[in-house]
């Protein structure tokens, strides 16, 4: 088995093997990677070959710490493997601990599309020399650690049925104040679901990543197909929407704002409804609902209403592994470990200042 890093000539190649049946995530897209390169980092594809077959890939994505000449690399939901290919897995993790050496990494991290039960996967990749590190605070690179997904391959009666009966009412109720859903694809629609999404971040005090960002993914996704932009509209106002991916057999509904007219209305319950039935008119078998704060948050808790909504819709809840770690140089990494704790409590403090002088100014 060998190692090859994958260029422009094998996306279709590589692509077809990430989004094959059971496999990977669109984070490991072709395309993705090309997101991550407009953001500042550098993607590598390794793909493990037996003969000239695929046998596994690992899309990696490193980044240059700003002053020293040290860089990151981090893969999410990565590698992908054929049938958990032992061989494989040893492959591409040699190969990535090659390009981060030649990269100067602190570190390889890894977020495998693995969840916390799945004991035999996950020593297979502590054999490989890597740990498992939680990590909290504003500067993580890290996924959702509890999800919600969505089988969508059953008969639109048994989704219903399995549903919250408040969710249920939700999506009658939304559809009975005439909320209608259709999906747009021009550059002022994206501009439009972006103000959507600003405003939903103000009034909820939470982070919106700037316009160029969404920019960059509809450059890259959309003309292939794997990013979609969906609005509620009521009595001809945007009241809600939702920008999904797809990619294999899954929609993701990555993100999703709505105004507060669209609360009134329920707005949110019919745009995931009508973006399930559109995926499974497409074929595709999965809806992930994306994170979670937790499976059981306290009322008070500021992610309560989004695990509530997500919680309604039936899914099955997925616990992944969390953030698996190969130390390359132990006391860098203890110095960035250092520098990740300074800067996660001068960005906290930072934060609630923010948000106590927001709070001030809407009295």
């Amino acid at each position: 088995m060998r190692a090859l890093i994958v260029g422009p000539e094998d996306r279709g190649r590589w692509n077809d093997f990430v989004a094959g049946p059971g496999r990977g995530h669109v984070m490991q897209a072709y395309e993705w990677g090309e997101v991550m390169r407009r953001q500042g980092w550098e993607p590598v594809r390794i793909a493990a070959l037996q003969g000239e077959a695929f046998c596994g890939a690992m899309a990696l994505y490193l980044r240059r710490i700003p002053v020293v000449p040290w860089s990151l690399a981090y893969s999410p939901y990565g590698p992908v493997l054929r049938d958990g290919d032992g061989d494989a897995l040893a492959c591409l993790a040699a190969s990535a601990r090659r390009v981060g050496a030649a990269r100067r990494s602190v570190f390889l991290q890894l977020f495998p599309d693995l969840l916390a039960a799945d004991r035999e996967a996950l020593a297979a990749v502590a054999a490989q020399g890597f740990g498992r590190i939680a990590k909290q605070g504003i500067l993580r690179l890290t996924q959702p650690l509890w999800t919600y997904t969505l089988d969508i391959g059953r008969p639109e009666a048994e989704i219903l049925a399995a549903m919250k009966k408040k969710t249920r009412y939700g999506i009658r109720f939304s559809a009975r104040k005439g909320v209608r859903v259709e999906e747009r694809r021009g550059a002022a629609d994206l501009e439009c679901f972006h103000a959507l999404l600003v405003e939903n971040g103000r009034r909820k005090d939470f982070p919106v990543r700037g316009l160029r960002f969404y920019r960059s993914i509809w450059k890259e996704l959309a003309p292939a197909g794997l990013a979609r932009l969906f609005f509620a509209r009521c009595g001809g106002e945007t009241v809600a929407a939702e920008l999904a991916f797809v990619f294999g057999e899954t929609c993701y509904g990555m993100y999703r704002a709505s105004s507060p007219r669209g609360r009134s209305l329920q707005a949110n319950y019919s745009l995931v409804w009508e973006v399930i039935r559109w995926a499974r008119r497409m074929g595709l078998r999965r809806y992930d609902l994306r994170g979670v704060a937790s499976f059981a948050p306290p009322a008070d808790h500021s992610g309560y209403g989004v695990f509530k909504f997500k919680e309604g819709w039936g899914g099955t809840p997925r616990t992944y592994a969390g953030d698996y770690y190969h130390i390359v140089h132990p006391a860098l990494y203890r110095a960035w470990e250092a520098a990740e704790r300074a800067f996660n409590m001068a960005g906290i403090a930072l934060l609630k200042t923010y948000y106590r002088a927001r709070r001030g100014g809407r009295r």
